[in-house]
């Protein structure tokens, strides 16, 4: 009778011990636990909206949002930067009320408030990385350098090269970004002299500074070179007010209007200039296995000529990624002037392809 009582007694207590055991253990090889449900896969990375998620069913990443986790612990070290200068290491230990927790066990863990995250690495991968470390250094910055060249020998031999540079500053409540584009094309025919059909460079020059959470103001600055256009200089500077219609981890949508001033001069000196009403736009969109969309608009309508004298531009990027510091990119180029140079086309379209360096 008695033995029966003491087996009694122990079994609450034998419960209660699994229960915490297995309350105490680490999240499996899931590794998060969403709304009572263990995910299969790997925790890859963290943002200021969430944890990074590797499926085991090869769809890429997802992201989910910190606030659905109810358990959290990664196999695998990260290398967090938050801040201005805070950079964490270790495993992710688990997160609550906007607070996530790295290192090597909850108690020296590094408590980060989650909204303060910029990006993150695997350890692995930023130790043997001299990219990663520049860009932990240079934290608020990303800037790619593209490169493309074709040649073709046929009855009509032509060469081209394209080159571009975009540097990017982010860091509350600031925005800066720097731009270039030049290409250069060459066709000989033959028994005929070469001939130059493209020489054109671009440049962007373009600072925000956030109002509010959604409105912003701009002024930004472009300026172009076109010898087949017959174009020697145009300048437009502009400045106005922008809105963030949308925006996400996944990316942003946003427009801006404003005041500016066209100012172009054409081989043999004639020029022209005009005051215009500065319409723009400005899309990102992140895709399946960290493919990117970018996309870009402006319209220039004269003030005084809204309808007979404008200028229209814009284009589109898509960024295919091959490594963490080499992407294939394709981008597609329009502008259309409703007064060009004497014997000059109004629109021009061009279509690149080539690789870019990220950093």
């Amino acid at each position: 009778m008695r033995k029966k009582l003491a087996r009694r007694a122990l079994l609450p207590g034998f419960c209660a011990g699994l229960v915490a055991g297995a309350l105490a253990a680490p999240v499996g090889a899931g590794e998060v636990t969403v709304k009572g449900e263990l995910l299969e896969g790997k925790a890859v990375g963290v943002t200021a909206k969430g944890v990074e998620f590797e499926t085991i069913y090869g769809a890429g990443k997802i992201l989910i949002p910190y606030a659905d986790i109810e358990q959290l612990r990664s196999e695998a070290r990260l290398v967090v930067l938050y801040g201005d200068r805070g950079e964490a290491r270790g495993q992710l230990l688990g997160v609550s009320e906007g607070v996530l927790l790295v290192g090597d066990d909850p108690e020296s863990a590094a408590r980060i408030e989650t909204q303060s995250i910029l990006r993150s690495f695997g350890e692995q991968e930023y130790e043997g990385s001299g990219i990663d470390a520049l860009r932990s250094r240079y934290r608020f910055w990303r800037a790619n350098f593209d490169f493309g060249f074709s040649s073709t020998q046929a009855t009509t031999d032509t060469g081209s090269i394209d080159t571009g540079l975009e540097i990017e500053r982010r860091k509350s409540p600031t925005r800066f970004l720097l731009s270039g584009v030049y290409r250069y094309a060459t066709e000989t025919k033959r028994d005929e002299p070469k001939s130059t059909i493209e020489n054109e460079l671009r440049g962007l020059l373009r600072g925000e500074y956030n109002m509010t959470q959604r409105l912003f103001a701009f002024a930004a600055v472009t300026g172009e070179y076109d010898e087949v256009e017959s174009l020697t200089i145009r300048s437009v500077p502009k400045a106005g007010l922008g809105l963030r219609i949308w925006e996400s981890e996944k990316g942003f949508l946003s427009g801006d209007v404003g005041f500016s001033y066209v100012y172009q001069r054409f081989f043999g000196g004639s020029t022209e200039s005009y005051p215009a009403i500065a319409f723009g736009s400005e899309a990102e969109y992140k895709l399946p296995y960290d493919a990117k969309l970018t996309a870009r608009g402006e319209y220039l309508p004269s003030v005084e000529e809204l309808q007979d004298n404008y200028l229209l531009r814009g284009s589109v990027a898509l960024t295919l990624p091959m490594a963490s510091w080499l992407a294939c990119k394709f981008t597609v180029f329009d502008e259309y002037n409703n007064r060009p140079a004497e014997d000059a086309d109004k629109n021009k379209l061009t279509l690149t392809a080539g690789l870019s360096l990220i950093f």
